[in-house]
């Protein structure tokens, strides 16, 4: 079975996981609309063999992390976000 070539994930959190620990860096950021409407991000990164154990050990909730580091790379994450040419912000109701 062949490897894809970059994993994408609408997770924030594993995103800054992924960024953080497997020393690899945001490729991009792609932008899906939702069925409501809505826009969200689709952060994307290229596939190794550490992104997939990343990824493993962070929902099998085996991923041991810094916790300021892990706040900081979240913040990097939401910074990315929204300060896309692509984010809209939607008003609230």
């Amino acid at each position: 079975m062949n490897q894809p070539e970059y994993y994408k994930t609408h997770s924030m959190d594993l995103a800054s996981a992924i960024q953080l620990e497997a020393d690899v860096k945001l490729e991009t950021l792609e932008w899906e609309v939702t069925d409501s409407g809505k826009t969200r991000a689709l952060f994307v990164f290229k596939f190794t063999p550490v992104v997939r154990e990343i990824i493993e050990l962070f929902w099998n909730k085996e991923l041991s992390v810094d916790a300021l580091s892990y706040y900081e790379a979240i913040k990097f994450m939401k910074a990315r976000v929204y300060d896309d040419p692509h984010f809209k912000r939607t008003e609230r109701t």
